[in-house]
């Protein structure tokens, strides 16, 4: 995923403001930067967390990491367990990337 002016990965700002609106109007509210806990007791934050909203389609919480280049993504499988204290809440794990960042083989099987 890329700006189309610039060729380049986007910001995790236009990130999530482009999930906003590829689901805003699918039934899903969408959170930007969730933490695991308040005040002390945050440790971790998940980039998004979108939820469905219509329970005819299921109810579920999906949990959203952005990774902008592949640095990002080796630190990331670095300390895969880091995504837990969010992950364990959600019903699905995603990692949001431009083209070329992520190989699909190496993502883990939960996610």
């Amino acid at each position: 995923m890329a700006d189309t002016k610039t060729s380049q990965p986007m910001t995790e700002p236009e990130a999530i403001e482009w999930l906003r609106t590829k689901f805003d109007d699918q039934g899903y509210a969408l959170f930007p930067q969730v933490p695991d806990g308040t005040g002390a007791r945050k440790r971790r934050t998940a980039d998004a967390i979108m939820m469905s909203l219509w329970p005819s389609r299921g109810l579920h919480l999906y949990g959203i990491e952005y990774k902008r280049t592949v640095a990002d993504w080796r630190r990331e499988l670095k300390n895969l367990g880091k995504a837990d204290s969010i992950g364990r809440y959600c019903d699905y794990w995603y990692i949001l990337a431009p083209v070329g960042v992520v190989n699909p083989l190496e993502v883990p099987a939960a996610w």
